[in-house]
């Protein structure tokens, strides 16, 4: 049983009178004192004295009132339990920094969002880029991420069937695989190093441009896939390019994509003849399609029907770049290291790869050919082998201290040409043995 005192009755209890017209807390009062004011602009208070709108208690109030606006990420603290009071200077402080905290927090929660979707490579001009070819039924549907790598997200997709753009007899590949080059450029420091030397691209090349160099770097892969697909080399066939997007046919089937030759399970007799495969894919890409791969290793090599494809040729260059050789002898020393590694019996070392790519005689060329992967940055006339009719100045000298002295002599000599035509040689600056500068006669203004 429960006592009587302790049992509870709603009819027990006080009720406690609410005026409506009560103020909630000093903030309202203060408000109210300020709407006592009238439009003149002054009243006369219970003891005689004029107070005016500006007066420095009111101010500071209606200041105080002012700051419970603010955003409510921005702090004001309990200004309600002591009668606050901020001055014009102060007030105005606060809300110059209230304005540039709000702008800050929202200027990087934007920023962190752009970059996420930045980083994946599907930016707002990437997102609008695919919503058009969905419209204008290009693609029937984006499925999902397939792979991320350091230079760009491929992702999955289907080609419409019923694209009225499609001429007859024209038929695109029902999987693709949509290739987004990254627009942050972090990972593309090292880029211009594979474009701005090759002559496709000559004149085009901007660093200041920073999309500009992403949709070249997706134009290059085009033009070096489509060079690899003519002339049989098993690679990605080139639907459409779109700035820095590149839809290619998949390589896979039912949205699994090939593995890479890294996580490819092979059997013995399998990885004999994909290492006889990349030896003569290696031959035919840098003896008829003309191109270095630059990055050829396990990772960029898929195994698909008993096949090795090749894939990521957009760092890839001609056999004249000056980085060329160096290239190749990276790419021969990946592919030899890695079927070592696996087991393979007869493989190549990477010099003795390099000279069956290249088909130089290391008898000949050894040395020169060292010597050029040494020195990356030379003309690549090498390639085609030195001969008496060689020009002297391709002709690779003994010592660089050879070249300069040649260099010296020939500036020698045109400056004794100058002096007998009637020109004054002048050195710039204070700086005394330096580069000079030749004037004619005619154009020196006499003391």
């Amino acid at each position: 049983m429960v006592p009587e005192e302790l049992l509870y009755d709603e009819e027990d209890q006080a009720e406690v009178p609410v005026d409506p017209k009560a103020d909630w807390d000093r903030f309202e009062t203060n408000e109210k004192e300020e709407k006592t004011i009238p439009r003149v602009g002054y009243k006369v208070n219970e003891d005689g004295e004029m107070v005016t709108k500006h007066n420095q208690d009111i101010s500071g109030r209606k200041n105080a009132c002012k700051v419970m606006s603010f955003p409510p990420e921005f702090s004001t603290g309990d200004g309600a339990g002591f009668d606050m009071k901020l001055s014009n200077k102060v007030f105005n402080q606060l809300k110059s920094h209230s304005k540039k905290t709000t702008k800050k927090q929202h200027k990087a929660a934007d920023r962190k969002e752009n970059i996420a979707t930045a980083e994946m490579g599907l930016d707002e001009p990437t997102r609008m880029i695919l919503y058009k070819w969905i419209n204008n039924q290009l693609l029937e549907s984006i499925d999902g991420i397939i792979s991320t790598g350091k230079e760009a997200v491929i992702l999955h997709g289907e080609t419409d069937p019923t694209n009225p753009n499609l001429e007859e007899g024209e038929s695109y590949p029902k999987e693709v695989a949509i290739k987004v080059f990254s627009t942050t450029l972090n990972e593309f420091k090292q880029r211009d190093r594979y474009i701005k030397d090759d002559f496709r691209f000559a004149g085009r090349f901007s660093k200041q441009n920073a999309r500009t160099v992403i949709n070249m770097w997706a134009e290059k892969e085009l033009h070096n896939l489509n060079r690899m697909k003519r002339i049989g080399i098993r690679c990605p066939e080139v639907v459409v390019l779109k700035k820095n997007i590149l839809v290619m046919s998949f390589i896979g089937e039912n949205l699994v994509p090939a593995p890479k030759l890294k996580e490819a399970v092979l059997s013995e007799a399998q990885l004999i003849c994909a290492y006889e495969e990349m030896v003569e894919i290696m031959h035919k890409l840098y003896n008829e399609a003309r191109l270095v791969h630059a990055d050829l290793s396990e990772y960029n090599i898929l195994w698909f029907d008993e096949q090795c494809w090749i894939i990521d040729v957009a760092q890839s260059v001609e056999p004249g770049h000056p980085g060329a050789l160096e290239f190749l002898m990276r790419d021969c020393d990946n592919i030899s290291t890695f079927f070592t590694k696996r087991g393979v019996s007869g493989v190549k070392s990477k010099e003795d790869l390099f000279f069956h790519v290249t088909g130089l005689d290391p008898l000949t060329h050894n040395a020169t050919i060292l010597e050029r992967i040494h020195m990356k940055g030379q003309p690549a006339h090498v390639v085609s082998g030195i001969d008496d009719d060689t020009p002297e100045h391709f002709k690779p000298l003994e010592y660089p201290f050879d070249l300069a002295w040649q260099k010296v002599e020939k500036f020698k000599g045109s400056k004794k040409k100058h002096h007998q035509s009637g020109a004054h040689c002048k050195p710039e600056g204070n700086v005394a043995n330096k580069f000079e500068t030749c004037v004619p006669k005619e154009e020196q203004v006499s003391g």
